[in-house]
């Protein structure tokens, strides 16, 4: 492992050094904290040399190779190791591909070459049969796949993603269905953005509610075969005791880890840093982390909602060189719009003017 990443795991496995205020985000935005002021961190480099990717800097420049699979993490206990994700060949990219020019090509396939998770919701319809399609097509080419789960009740507390399931009984049926798509075969799954992290809208009761729901979807998916990480958030969000303290109580000891920076723009560095930090504070809890959009950094107000002249970070890899970061991953689809602001479409829609944007900017 590179003298530098050694370094960062060990600064960031010393949570006072995180510089995170112990303020609550502001209640009447939370997905758009002001956040804390994070410290500057050393330099996340790959092992190996490989990908410099996301530094937060904008002169980051290098040559990625193929990471979306690797052979696994040197004397560590990753699941993820050894397993190879899913890339669609029909993905908006490759679509968008497909029709343009040589140059235009080039920069689609910087997105349409990896793999990206699939979303499932109210939208995924027979989500039984919609899992065990998909399975079927990866297992088909030796493929594993990502899934985020996204249904929980009262989700987004009615925000721009607001929905999912009508009730305690609806949820965990739907669970229930993804276990019987996934039907043993392994797969990572993202267990449900925001859920821990947007828990102000809820009562005591609700709340509790939440913890359990939690609990048996992370039981429930992983006796199927699910690799399961419950959403943490991002480093400029809750401060690190915070966020160990709702991961607790959601029963991380029992999923694999934890993810974090779903759908948002915070570097690579300071994540890898907040994500020691709750590890230290959750008995060693493993944790994955997502890259997609996150090559230049956050916007200097940490803006959640498709902010401008943002970039792709790392490509996704599991060989991380790190035995707690079981996998640098594409949670959030580069160029889906992350809602009806900035001038997005609606959440989840294809942006390619977006998209296109992110891929030209990218340091690779």
């Amino acid at each position: 492992m590179p003298p530098r990443f050694l370094a960062l795991l060990a600064f960031a496995l010393t949570p006072a050094c995180v510089g995170l205020s112990s303020a609550v985000p502001d209640a009447a935005d939370p997905e758009s904290p002001s956040g804390p002021t994070i410290m500057p961190m050393p330099t996340f480099t790959p092992p190996g040399g490989g990908v410099p990717g996301d530094t937060g800097a904008e002169d980051d420049s290098g040559s990625p190779g193929d990471t979306d699979s690797g052979g696994g993490v040197p004397e560590s206990d990753n699941p993820l190791a050894g397993l190879r994700f899913w890339v669609d060949p029909d993905s908006n990219a490759a679509r968008e591909a497909a029709g343009a020019s040589a140059d235009e090509a080039v920069l689609w396939s910087k997105i349409a070459d990896h793999s990206v998770a699939k979303w499932l919701g109210g939208w995924s319809g027979d989500v039984a049969v919609t899992v065990g399609g998909v399975m079927d097509t990866a297992d088909a080419e030796g493929a594993a796949m990502a899934f985020v789960v996204y249904n929980l009740p009262n989700r987004d507390c009615g925000g721009y993603s607001g929905g999912g399931a009508a009730d305690t009984a609806a949820y965990e049926a739907w669970i229930d269905g993804i276990a019987t798509g996934l039907g043993g075969r392994a797969a990572a799954i993202v267990l449900e953005p925001d859920g821990l992290s947007m828990m102000d809208c809820l009562s005591s009761s609700e709340a509790d509610d939440r913890f359990a729901l939690l609990a048996y979807a992370t039981a429930t998916l992983q006796a199927a075969g699910g690799v399961v990480y419950l959403d943490a958030g991002h480093s400029a969000w809750h401060p690190v005791d915070e966020m160990a303290d709702l991961l607790v109580q959601a029963g991380v000891s029992e999923a694999d880890g934890f993810a974090l920076n779903t759908s948002n723009f915070e570097g690579t560095d300071d994540i890898l840093a907040y994500g020691g930090a709750i590890s230290a504070l959750t008995g060693g809890a493993h944790f994955v982390a997502d890259t997609a959009r996150n090559g230049l950094g956050p916007t200097s107000d940490h803006a959640w909602c498709n902010p401008d002249g943002r970039a792709l970070g790392l490509p996704p890899t599991v060989d991380t060189g790190a035995p707690l970061v079981d996998g640098l991953l594409w949670i959030k689809a580069p160029g889906e719009s992350d809602g009806s602001c900035n001038g997005g479409p609606s959440a989840g829609t294809w942006w390619p003017e977006y998209a296109l944007g992110l891929a030209e900017r990218a340091a690779w």
